[in-house]
């Protein structure tokens, strides 16, 4: 394997084994095999490190932390461990499809002036599939920015694919964030750069019971960080931030759900970014979903004429 790949794939892992084989299969049956497999290790206690070494494939690259960091952390040290001047990222219950690698090599060997590429993907829980389909096209900053604010397009870790440079200006994942770490990276990112879409499905999203994002509890406190840390655009878009919050309580009274309804009710209160008086949320709900549905017109009718990789 040549010293510096074509591109990085970046994995963290913690107690996954079994799924992480999956992953690592994916990759190994990629239709490129310039690539380096990064697996990051969390501290797991289920023989992950065992399961790895036990494949003996030169492309992967094992490091173990001595103990526990969490997910950000060790997406960071998969970066500061990267050779290729692109990086890819694999979320350890994902799996990617046989053309994902080759698809993100040829688009920024088409694309030089251009950093950043999100892939659209498939979303599988049991026996459900949910497409997760974006247009293509490329969006500067400020409407890529509002798209990510208004949940306008579909994003999770493993439809990441940036040139290194400018992931280090960034600096890599917050780790102080234990949800919405790629939303708040791609708003960062966003500040430099635009991002091209792609709407062609090249990886599988498995929805897992231990994953982060799974669980209702803390949305709203972790949707109070993300937004802490990028008032400059949500403090002139508090409509869409008040949607975001009636959206959840909505969901909460649909499902009947009265426990985590109550709680809402008592976060959007007690959290400085919010703090909604009722009518507020009403008004932000009706008013947010309008402007949502604009973007999303908008974003399609920007895809009619752009040709998707």
């Amino acid at each position: 394997m040549p010293s510096s790949p074509a591109i990085s794939i970046i994995t963290p892992t913690f107690n996954r084994r079994d799924a992480l084989r999956r992953a690592i299969t994916s990759v190994q049956a990629q239709n490129v095999d310039d690539y380096e497999h990064i697996i990051i290790d969390d501290a797991s206690t289920d023989g992950t490190v065992r399961s790895v070494r036990e494949l003996d494939d030169p492309r992967i690259r094992l490091v173990s932390l001595p103990g526990w960091k969490g997910a950000n952390f060790a997406r960071n040290a998969g970066i500061a461990e990267a050779r290729s001047p692109l990086l890819t990222f694999l979320d350890s219950d994902d799996e990617f499809l046989p053309h994902r690698v080759s698809e993100t090599l040829q688009f920024f060997q088409r694309h030089p002036d251009h950093h950043l590429h999100i892939s659209s993907f498939e979303t599988r829980k049991e026996d459900r599939t949910l497409p997760c389909i974006n247009p293509s096209g490329y969006l500067p900053r400020k409407r890529w920015r509002e798209a990510l604010l208004t949940h306008a397009v579909f994003i999770a870790g493993s439809a990441v694919s940036v040139r290194h440079d400018l992931l280090k200006k960034v600096g890599g994942f917050d780790p102080g964030l234990r949800r919405m770490q790629d939303r708040d990276l791609l708003l960062r990112l966003g500040r430099l750069e635009g991002a091209r879409l792609c709407s062609r499905v090249n990886w599988i999203k498995h929805r897992s019971p231990d994953s982060i994002s799974a669980p209702r509890e803390d949305y709203l406190r972790a949707l109070s960080a993300l937004i802490e840390r990028h008032i400059d655009i949500a403090r002139p878009n508090r409509t869409i931030v008040g949607y975001l919050v009636a959206r959840t309580l909505l969901s909460d009274l649909r499902n009947l759900d009265w426990k985590h309804f109550r709680e809402g009710l008592s976060e959007n209160r007690s959290l400085p970014e919010f703090n909604f008086p009722l009518a507020e949320l009403v008004t932000s709900y009706l008013a947010g979903k309008r402007i949502r549905r604009r973007i999303l017109s908008s974003l399609r009718e920007f895809s009619k004429n752009e040709i998707a990789l």
